[in-house]
């Protein structure tokens, strides 16, 4: 591959990313809550945690298990899961709101990675973007 095919390459990666990391839904919310509770390392950390579900699925997808992604059985489970997790996330914003002035720590359950990894296998357009767009990608 010669300077200008990788620059190309780049520049779409970036673009695609981009237009990943703007779609709303749950890691996009969970990012933006914990960034005011645990400040201002949270996203790279809900990143790292991503970028595991990423390797994953491109490992998957190296394997030939995009069909199985596009299925309906798949697809419908993700969304499911991906709105009740919307759902819970919604309620216990609601519930704790006002309850954590400034920039006390709170203590949760899991970490932010664990969160990142949640919250990025259960957005409902995830997976089909990787057995669509991200399989196509991947392939040039």
């Amino acid at each position: 591959m010669d300077l200008a095919g990788a620059l190309i390459l780049l520049v779409l990666g970036f673009m695609v990313g981009i237009s990943g990391a703007l779609m709303p839904g749950p890691l996009l919310v969970y990012t933006i809550q914990e960034s005011f509770r645990r400040g201002k390392w949270t996203g790279i950390l809900v990143i790292a945690g991503h970028a595991i579900v990423e390797v994953f699925i491109f490992v998957a997808i190296m394997l030939g298990l995009s069909e199985f992604m596009t299925s309906r059985a798949f697809t419908t489970s993700v969304s499911v899961l991906g709105g009740i997790a919307l759902i819970l996330m919604a309620a216990s914003t609601y519930r704790t709101a006002g309850e954590n002035p400034g920039n006390t720590p709170v203590k949760q359950k899991y970490g932010t990675i664990v969160g990142g990894i949640i919250f990025t296998a259960f957005n409902p357009g995830f997976p089909l973007w990787w057995a669509t767009a991200g399989t196509r990608l991947m392939m040039e």
